[in-house]
């Protein structure tokens, strides 16, 4: 390079061959840098305009609506990750489900939303059975 302290001598042939090639790496930088801006905004634009479905009712843990919630909260965190739609279905519970969960994941620990949503359908399913006998139980009559 040559001395900064003569400002009157021309560049080398090699200093701006060194300048050019950055130039260079610049502007291919700056093309990849609006290549990645412009992919950003077309996939922004086409998540905002997919349907966005309805957010579910809590679940309390009664019987005969397991199977449905379920399927409302499938469609919901359908697209995140398993492990946070498993958290994001736990804020939907409400009284027995809660409790139950509360135990159960304290005790063995709920990874992902299928294996949360296998346990909530035998719990309540156990439940429902058992309140169904107990309801024959109740209706018969001694003689």
């Amino acid at each position: 390079m040559a001395d900064p302290r003569d400002s009157r001598a021309p560049p080398s042939v090699a200093d701006w061959t060194q300048l050019m090639a950055f130039m260079q790496q610049l502007g291919d930088d700056l093309q990849k840098s609006k290549d990645e801006l412009t992919r950003t905004k077309h996939l922004l634009a086409t998540k905002d305009r997919a349907a966005k479905p309805n957010r579910p009712s809590l679940f309390s843990g009664k019987s005969g609506s397991i199977e449905a919630w379920c399927s409302y909260m499938h469609a919901y965190v359908s697209g995140s990750e398993s492990h946070e739609a498993c958290r994001i279905a736990c804020t939907y519970l409400d009284g027995e489900a809660f409790s139950f969960w509360q135990s159960y994941s304290a005790a063995s620990g709920v990874p992902d939303w299928d294996t949360l949503r296998a346990c909530l359908i035998r719990r309540v399913n156990t439940l429902n059975k058992a309140q169904v006998a107990r309801k024959k139980l109740h209706s018969w009559r001694q003689f």
